[in-house]
Protein backbone atom coordinates (compact mmCIF):
# COMPACT_ATOMS: atom_id res chain seq x y z
CA UNK A 1 0.00 0.00 0.00
CA UNK A 2 0.99 3.58 -0.56
CA UNK A 3 0.24 5.07 2.89
CA UNK A 4 1.36 3.28 6.09
CA UNK A 5 -1.26 1.22 7.92
CA UNK A 6 -0.07 2.42 11.34
CA UNK A 7 0.04 4.64 13.23
CA UNK A 8 -3.10 6.64 12.31
CA UNK A 9 -2.70 10.09 13.92
CA UNK A 10 -6.19 11.32 13.07
CA UNK A 11 -7.95 8.38 14.71
CA UNK A 12 -5.65 8.54 17.74
CA UNK A 13 -6.25 12.29 18.15
CA UNK A 14 -10.04 11.95 17.98
CA UNK A 15 -10.06 8.94 20.33
CA UNK A 16 -7.95 10.50 23.04
CA UNK A 17 -9.79 13.83 22.73
CA UNK A 18 -12.99 12.00 23.58
CA UNK A 19 -11.29 10.11 26.41
CA UNK A 20 -9.74 13.31 27.80
CA UNK A 21 -13.04 15.21 27.67
CA UNK A 22 -14.86 12.36 29.40
CA UNK A 23 -12.19 12.14 32.10
CA UNK A 24 -12.30 15.90 32.65
CA UNK A 25 -16.08 15.97 33.04
CA UNK A 26 -15.92 13.01 35.44
CA UNK A 27 -13.18 14.70 37.50
CA UNK A 28 -15.27 17.88 37.66
CA UNK A 29 -18.30 15.99 38.98
CA UNK A 30 -16.15 14.19 41.56
CA UNK A 31 -14.61 17.48 42.72
CA UNK A 32 -18.07 19.05 42.92
CA UNK A 33 -19.40 16.21 45.04
CA UNK A 34 -16.42 16.30 47.43
CA UNK A 35 -16.56 20.11 47.81
CA UNK A 36 -19.77 20.25 49.84
CA UNK A 37 -19.44 23.82 51.10
CA UNK A 38 -21.52 26.92 50.47
CA UNK A 39 -19.64 29.24 48.13
CA UNK A 40 -21.95 31.58 46.21
CA UNK A 41 -25.24 33.30 46.92
CA UNK A 42 -26.98 30.74 44.72
CA UNK A 43 -25.58 27.93 46.89
CA UNK A 44 -26.81 29.62 50.06
CA UNK A 45 -30.34 30.27 48.85
CA UNK A 46 -30.66 26.83 47.28
CA UNK A 47 -29.44 24.97 50.36
CA UNK A 48 -31.10 26.97 53.14
CA UNK A 49 -34.24 28.30 51.42
CA UNK A 50 -33.86 31.60 53.29
CA UNK A 51 -33.67 35.22 52.10
CA UNK A 52 -30.18 36.49 51.37
CA UNK A 53 -29.78 39.70 53.38
CA UNK A 54 -26.39 40.59 51.98
CA UNK A 55 -23.06 39.43 50.62
CA UNK A 56 -19.92 40.75 52.31
CA UNK A 57 -16.72 40.51 50.25
CA UNK A 58 -13.48 39.35 51.79
CA UNK A 59 -11.68 42.29 53.38
CA UNK A 60 -9.37 41.11 56.16
CA UNK A 61 -6.58 40.15 53.76
CA UNK A 62 -6.65 43.33 51.66
CA UNK A 63 -8.53 46.26 53.24
CA UNK A 64 -9.06 49.44 51.33
CA UNK A 65 -6.17 51.80 52.22
CA UNK A 66 -8.40 54.83 51.60
CA UNK A 67 -11.11 53.57 53.95
CA UNK A 68 -9.43 52.69 57.27
CA UNK A 69 -11.60 51.08 59.88
CA UNK A 70 -12.98 53.17 62.68
CA UNK A 71 -10.94 51.09 65.09
CA UNK A 72 -7.66 51.10 63.19
CA UNK A 73 -4.68 51.07 65.61
CA UNK A 74 -2.97 54.42 66.17
CA UNK A 75 0.17 55.36 64.25
CA UNK A 76 3.27 53.69 65.63
CA UNK A 77 1.31 50.95 67.39
CA UNK A 78 1.22 47.92 65.10
CA UNK A 79 -0.11 45.69 67.83
CA UNK A 80 -3.21 47.85 68.26
CA UNK A 81 -2.71 48.44 71.98
CA UNK A 82 -3.70 51.89 73.22
CA UNK A 83 -1.25 54.41 74.59
CA UNK A 84 -1.23 55.41 78.21
CA UNK A 85 -2.59 58.83 77.26
CA UNK A 86 -5.69 57.29 75.71
CA UNK A 87 -8.72 58.03 77.93
CA UNK A 88 -10.33 55.00 79.51
CA UNK A 89 -13.81 55.34 77.90
CA UNK A 90 -12.27 55.42 74.41
CA UNK A 91 -11.78 51.68 73.97
CA UNK A 92 -9.38 50.33 71.38
CA UNK A 93 -9.36 46.93 69.67
CA UNK A 94 -7.17 44.25 71.17
CA UNK A 95 -6.76 42.49 67.84
CA UNK A 96 -6.15 44.78 64.82
CA UNK A 97 -6.99 41.98 62.38
CA UNK A 98 -10.57 41.87 63.70
CA UNK A 99 -11.49 45.52 63.23
CA UNK A 100 -14.45 47.57 62.20
CA UNK A 101 -14.11 48.10 58.48
CA UNK A 102 -16.94 50.59 58.00
CA UNK A 103 -15.93 54.20 57.48
CA UNK A 104 -18.21 57.17 57.02
CA UNK A 105 -18.45 58.19 53.40
CA UNK A 106 -16.53 55.19 52.07
CA UNK A 107 -17.70 53.71 48.78
CA UNK A 108 -15.50 50.63 48.72
CA UNK A 109 -17.27 47.25 48.26
CA UNK A 110 -17.20 46.11 51.89
CA UNK A 111 -18.80 49.25 53.29
CA UNK A 112 -21.42 49.23 50.54
CA UNK A 113 -22.17 45.59 51.29
CA UNK A 114 -22.65 46.40 54.97
CA UNK A 115 -24.96 49.29 54.10
CA UNK A 116 -26.97 46.89 51.95
CA UNK A 117 -27.22 44.55 54.95
CA UNK A 118 -28.44 47.45 57.09
CA UNK A 119 -31.07 48.34 54.51
CA UNK A 120 -32.22 44.71 54.30
CA UNK A 121 -32.83 44.60 58.04
CA UNK A 122 -34.51 47.99 58.20
CA UNK A 123 -36.86 47.06 55.34
CA UNK A 124 -37.47 43.47 56.41
CA UNK A 125 -40.88 44.24 57.92
CA UNK A 126 -43.77 46.25 56.52
CA UNK A 127 -44.64 47.75 59.91
CA UNK A 128 -41.33 48.22 61.71
CA UNK A 129 -37.90 46.59 61.59
CA UNK A 130 -36.88 44.05 64.23
CA UNK A 131 -35.20 45.84 67.12
CA UNK A 132 -33.64 42.85 68.91
CA UNK A 133 -31.50 40.89 66.45
CA UNK A 134 -29.29 37.92 67.26
CA UNK A 135 -26.42 37.09 64.89
CA UNK A 136 -25.14 33.53 64.89
CA UNK A 137 -23.63 30.82 62.70
CA UNK A 138 -23.58 27.06 62.47
CA UNK A 139 -20.02 26.63 63.73
CA UNK A 140 -17.10 28.71 64.94
CA UNK A 141 -14.96 30.76 62.57
CA UNK A 142 -17.62 31.92 60.10
CA UNK A 143 -17.39 35.62 60.93
CA UNK A 144 -20.52 36.26 62.99
CA UNK A 145 -18.69 38.52 65.44
CA UNK A 146 -17.19 40.56 62.61
CA UNK A 147 -20.60 40.93 60.98
CA UNK A 148 -22.46 41.93 64.15
CA UNK A 149 -19.83 44.50 65.19
CA UNK A 150 -19.76 46.13 61.75
CA UNK A 151 -23.55 46.02 61.47
CA UNK A 152 -23.85 47.75 64.84
CA UNK A 153 -21.35 50.41 63.79
CA UNK A 154 -23.09 51.15 60.53
CA UNK A 155 -26.48 51.32 62.28
CA UNK A 156 -24.98 53.82 64.70
CA UNK A 157 -23.72 55.83 61.73
CA UNK A 158 -27.34 56.07 60.64
CA UNK A 159 -28.17 58.10 63.78
CA UNK A 160 -29.54 55.11 65.70
CA UNK A 161 -28.69 54.31 69.30
CA UNK A 162 -27.30 50.79 69.34
CA UNK A 163 -26.07 48.39 72.01
CA UNK A 164 -24.34 45.05 71.42
CA UNK A 165 -24.52 42.24 73.96
CA UNK A 166 -21.67 39.76 73.98
CA UNK A 167 -23.71 36.65 74.77
CA UNK A 168 -20.93 34.26 73.76
CA UNK A 169 -20.03 33.68 77.39
CA UNK A 170 -17.63 30.86 76.52
CA UNK A 171 -15.26 32.74 74.16
CA UNK A 172 -16.21 36.43 74.44
CA UNK A 173 -14.91 37.32 70.98
CA UNK A 174 -16.83 40.58 70.76
CA UNK A 175 -15.45 41.67 74.12
CA UNK A 176 -11.93 41.09 72.85
CA UNK A 177 -12.55 43.41 69.88
CA UNK A 178 -13.72 46.39 71.91
CA UNK A 179 -11.85 46.06 75.19
CA UNK A 180 -8.42 47.28 76.00
CA UNK A 181 -6.97 44.07 77.37
CA UNK A 182 -7.58 40.34 77.14
CA UNK A 183 -9.14 38.44 78.81
CA UNK A 184 -12.52 40.13 79.18
CA UNK A 185 -13.30 42.89 81.70
CA UNK A 186 -14.06 41.94 85.27
CA UNK A 187 -17.79 42.63 85.01
CA UNK A 188 -20.26 42.06 82.23
CA UNK A 189 -23.34 40.15 81.19
CA UNK A 190 -22.69 37.20 83.51
CA UNK A 191 -22.40 39.46 86.54
CA UNK A 192 -25.49 41.40 85.49
CA UNK A 193 -27.65 38.29 85.08
CA UNK A 194 -26.53 36.86 88.42
CA UNK A 195 -27.38 40.09 90.24
CA UNK A 196 -23.79 40.97 91.10
CA UNK A 197 -23.84 44.39 89.45
CA UNK A 198 -26.11 46.98 87.83
CA UNK A 199 -26.67 47.75 84.16
CA UNK A 200 -24.90 51.12 84.20
CA UNK A 201 -21.78 49.44 85.58
CA UNK A 202 -21.44 47.01 82.66
CA UNK A 203 -22.30 49.31 79.75
CA UNK A 204 -19.11 50.29 77.95
CA UNK A 205 -18.74 53.11 75.39
CA UNK A 206 -16.96 52.60 72.08
CA UNK A 207 -15.17 54.90 69.64
CA UNK A 208 -18.31 54.80 67.48
CA UNK A 209 -20.77 57.53 68.53
CA UNK A 210 -24.11 56.06 69.54
CA UNK A 211 -22.75 52.53 70.02
CA UNK A 212 -22.24 50.84 73.39
CA UNK A 213 -21.51 47.25 74.35
CA UNK A 214 -22.19 44.91 77.24
CA UNK A 215 -19.13 42.63 77.56
CA UNK A 216 -19.40 38.97 78.48
CA UNK A 217 -18.02 39.35 81.99
CA UNK A 218 -16.76 36.63 84.27
CA UNK A 219 -16.90 32.92 83.48
CA UNK A 220 -20.35 31.36 83.83
CA UNK A 221 -20.69 27.74 84.95
CA UNK A 222 -23.93 27.25 83.00
CA UNK A 223 -24.26 29.83 80.20
CA UNK A 224 -27.38 28.28 78.63
CA UNK A 225 -29.34 28.60 81.86
CA UNK A 226 -28.35 32.25 82.27
CA UNK A 227 -29.14 33.20 78.68
CA UNK A 228 -32.56 31.57 78.82
CA UNK A 229 -33.52 33.06 82.19
CA UNK A 230 -36.19 35.61 82.97
CA UNK A 231 -33.45 38.07 83.92
CA UNK A 232 -32.21 37.95 80.32
CA UNK A 233 -35.72 38.65 79.04
CA UNK A 234 -36.09 41.58 81.42
CA UNK A 235 -32.68 42.92 80.40
CA UNK A 236 -33.54 42.88 76.70
CA UNK A 237 -36.91 44.50 77.29
CA UNK A 238 -35.28 47.23 79.35
CA UNK A 239 -32.65 47.89 76.70
CA UNK A 240 -35.31 48.41 74.02
CA UNK A 241 -36.50 51.43 76.00
CA UNK A 242 -33.05 53.02 75.90
CA UNK A 243 -31.80 51.99 72.46
CA UNK A 244 -33.19 51.80 68.95
CA UNK A 245 -31.50 48.45 68.25
CA UNK A 246 -30.21 45.67 70.48
CA UNK A 247 -27.80 43.32 68.71
CA UNK A 248 -26.67 40.06 70.29
CA UNK A 249 -23.53 38.15 69.40
CA UNK A 250 -24.39 34.55 70.27
CA UNK A 251 -22.35 31.33 70.34
CA UNK A 252 -22.45 28.98 67.33
CA UNK A 253 -25.65 27.00 66.96
CA UNK A 254 -24.39 23.44 66.63
CA UNK A 255 -21.81 23.04 69.45
CA UNK A 256 -23.94 24.36 72.35
CA UNK A 257 -27.58 25.03 73.22
CA UNK A 258 -27.01 28.68 74.23
CA UNK A 259 -28.23 30.12 70.93
CA UNK A 260 -31.45 28.10 70.98
CA UNK A 261 -32.20 29.47 74.44
CA UNK A 262 -31.45 33.02 73.29
CA UNK A 263 -33.72 32.70 70.26
CA UNK A 264 -36.72 32.91 72.57
CA UNK A 265 -35.87 36.43 73.77
CA UNK A 266 -35.07 38.10 70.42
CA UNK A 267 -37.19 39.39 67.56
CA UNK A 268 -35.23 37.67 64.82
CA UNK A 269 -32.09 35.71 64.01
CA UNK A 270 -29.52 36.39 61.30
CA UNK A 271 -27.42 33.44 60.16
CA UNK A 272 -23.87 34.00 58.90
CA UNK A 273 -22.24 31.57 56.50
CA UNK A 274 -18.67 31.88 55.26
CA UNK A 275 -17.95 31.34 51.59
CA UNK A 276 -16.00 28.11 50.81
CA UNK A 277 -15.86 27.39 54.55
CA UNK A 278 -19.36 26.60 55.83
CA UNK A 279 -20.40 23.00 55.33
CA UNK A 280 -23.73 22.64 53.56
CA UNK A 281 -25.12 19.95 55.88
CA UNK A 282 -24.03 21.80 59.01
CA UNK A 283 -25.74 24.98 57.84
CA UNK A 284 -28.91 23.04 57.06
CA UNK A 285 -28.82 21.39 60.49
CA UNK A 286 -28.39 24.78 62.17
CA UNK A 287 -31.41 26.10 60.27
CA UNK A 288 -33.43 23.02 61.27
CA UNK A 289 -32.62 23.51 64.96
CA UNK A 290 -33.66 27.16 64.88
CA UNK A 291 -36.93 26.36 63.18
CA UNK A 292 -37.57 23.55 65.67
CA UNK A 293 -37.68 26.10 68.52
CA UNK A 294 -39.82 28.45 66.40
CA UNK A 295 -37.10 31.07 65.97
CA UNK A 296 -37.79 33.76 63.39
CA UNK A 297 -34.89 33.57 60.94
CA UNK A 298 -34.64 36.93 59.22
CA UNK A 299 -32.21 35.70 56.58
CA UNK A 300 -28.63 34.78 55.77
CA UNK A 301 -25.44 36.81 55.29
CA UNK A 302 -22.81 35.36 52.96
CA UNK A 303 -19.49 36.42 54.42
CA UNK A 304 -15.91 36.46 53.11
CA UNK A 305 -16.76 36.11 49.42
CA UNK A 306 -13.75 36.22 47.09
CA UNK A 307 -14.66 38.87 44.52
CA UNK A 308 -11.89 37.80 42.17
CA UNK A 309 -13.56 34.41 41.66
CA UNK A 310 -17.24 35.06 42.35
CA UNK A 311 -17.86 38.65 41.32
CA UNK A 312 -21.36 37.92 40.01
CA UNK A 313 -22.54 36.72 43.44
CA UNK A 314 -21.51 40.04 45.02
CA UNK A 315 -23.90 42.04 42.88
CA UNK A 316 -21.29 43.79 40.74
CA UNK A 317 -20.04 46.33 43.29
CA UNK A 318 -16.85 47.13 41.42
CA UNK A 319 -18.47 47.88 38.08
CA UNK A 320 -21.10 50.30 39.31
Amino acid sequence: PGPPSAPRPGVILILFSIVGLTAGVFAAFVSESLQDTLTTSEDVQGALLLPLLGTVPSFLSAPDPEAPGLLAPPDGEPDGSPTQDCPTPQLQPANPARRLIVAAGSREPVSEALRTLRASILLSSADHPPRVVMVSSATQGEGKTTIVSNLAAILAQGAYKVVIIDADLRLAGLTAIFTEKEPSPSVGLTDLLTGQTALDQVLRPTPVPGLEIIPAGNHAPDPAELLGSQRMRDLVQGLTKRYDFVLIDSPPILPVADTLMLSRVVDSVVMVVRSTHTDRKQAQEARRRLLAVHARILGVVLNDLDLSQHRASAGGYSGY
